[in-house]
């Protein structure tokens, strides 16, 4: 293995302007770098151990170009590749150790020559749907706006598809060049004087010049700051269910149940812990109707989507557990108070709504267990509600009554609000 680090060493240092190739990539929508996402980790540690082997003495410069996939508008497509390019100090710079310094970070934009390049060498997809495809990407007389919906409509269903599983999905990436410097002869090294440090390159309207500095700090030519920046997630969620704000309940007509969501998201997992509170107090005393209910559920979801963005979106898995009190009224005659315990499974959907709101929708069915006791208006001077109960007065208990419940136990159609925060991730 040492001979072989030898060769690689002299192979570089001998070659005029050698380059090493790598790509990290991220899911849609998403600016935050995670290590799990089609084997970043794996290629984190090859970038890491070829800039040692070529060492950070001889490598002339390190060249990152930031890109999107050619889909969505393109002022969010730019602006998701500078939050990307921002995401690159705590990312990846820790693997680049000695050659902090060579790095330069540029906005590339939406990656359609990539696009051609992989649609043209595709060995799945029918040569006539190939033609199809080409003469969309090479028609000069429509823009890229025009070209994106021309890909989205004219080509098949299927086809569309397979192009965003395929090909799309692969297209968000840096792009990472390590260039060496050409080896020089002894007489050139005692020639050599100490070179300047260079700036950042010039009319670079989007570049991000990576400076060596304790925190990694990076130079923003775009603004013309320097300023040290940390990537940022969603750390928690708040929501409320929209079916619960608007609810008809019999006897009462149109209420509301007051309701509020937390959602937790733990950093780089699949899984996310929450709380649901329901608290509808009401009552009508003239008429003997009563809707109060105490009700805390824990969950936790796992959602299907790579966790590689900031926020949590897509569909997932969710179980939970819950525990109750109430005190349920619809007229003089008909009432129950008690407590009870219950567990569900379901599914849902989150999709994000901007950069802030979401809409979270979802079933779940499971059992529950309470225990109770009816009770009815005694009608008297006392004006009290009194235990449905007929018998001795010694032997009664309360929550004498069981009730066992199997089907649907939830429906959700939440709006909801997400909350940002600086993430610094430990690198290896």
């Amino acid at each position: 293995m040492r001979t072989v680090g030898l060769l690689l060493i002299l192979f570089f240092c001998t070659n005029a302007n050698a380059q090493e190739h790598f790509r990290l990539h991220f899911a849609r929508n998403e600016s935050e770098f995670f290590y799990t996402l089609l084997d970043n980790d794996k290629h984190l540690d090859s970038l890491a151990k070829a800039v040692k082997a070529i060492g950070p003495e001889n490598i002339q410069s390190i060249d990152v170009t930031v890109y999107a996939s050619p889909e969505g508008p393109y002022e969010f497509n730019q602006d998701l590749c500078r939050r990307r390019a921002e995401e690159f100090p705590s990312a990846v710079l820790p693997y680049l150790k000695g050659a902090e310094d060579k790095v330069h970070v540029t906005v590339g934009g939406e990656a359609w020559a990539e696009l051609r390049k992989r649609v043209a060498a595709d060995k799945k997809l029918k040569p006539e749907y190939i033609e199809q495809i080409l003469a969309i990407l090479d028609d000069d007389t429509i823009d890229n706006e025009t070209r994106k919906l021309y890909i989205a409509t004219k080509i098949s269903e299927h086809n569309y598809r397979f192009l965003l599983w395929e090909h799309y999905r692969l297209l968000r990436y840096y792009d990472i060049f390590i260039t060496v410097k050409p080896q020089k002869t002894e007489q050139e090294n005692l020639q050599d004087k100490p070179e300047k440090e260079l700036p950042a390159k010039e009319n670079a309207k989007d570049t991000i010049a990576v400076m060596a500095a304790p925190e990694a700090a990076f130079l923003l030519t775009e603004s013309a700051e320097e300023a040290q920046t940390e990537p940022k997630r969603v750390f928690m969620a708040i929501s409320t269910n929209l079916p619960y704000d608007i609810t008809y309940i019999p006897g009462y007509g149109l209420t509301s149940i007051p309701s509020f969501t937390l959602e937790i998201m733990p950093r780089n997992s699949r899984w996310t812990l929450g709380a649901d509170v329901e608290w509808p107090m009401w009552q009508h005393p003239e008429s003997h109707r009563y809707f109060q209910v105490n009700n805390i559920t824990l969950w936790t979801r796992r959602y299907f989507r790579s966790p590689s963005e900031p926020r949590r979106s897509g569909w997932y898995l969710m179980g939970n557990v819950n525990a109750a009190r109430y005190g349920i009224g619809f007229d003089a005659y008909r009432g129950w108070e008690g407590e009870g315990l219950g567990a569900s499974l379901g599914f849902g959907y989150r999709l994000p709504l901007g950069r802030y709101c979401f809409l979270d929708m979802g079933l779940a069915a499971g059992a529950f267990y309470s225990a109770y006791d009816p009770y009815v208006w005694g009608n008297d001077a006392t004006n009290w509600y009194y235990y449905d109960y007929y018998g001795d007065p010694a032997d009664f208990k309360r929550r004498n009554q069981r009730l066992w419940w199997g089907g649907p136990t939830r429906v959700w159609l939440s709006f909801g609000f997400d909350f940002w925060k600086k993430d610094r991730r430990k690198t290896k």
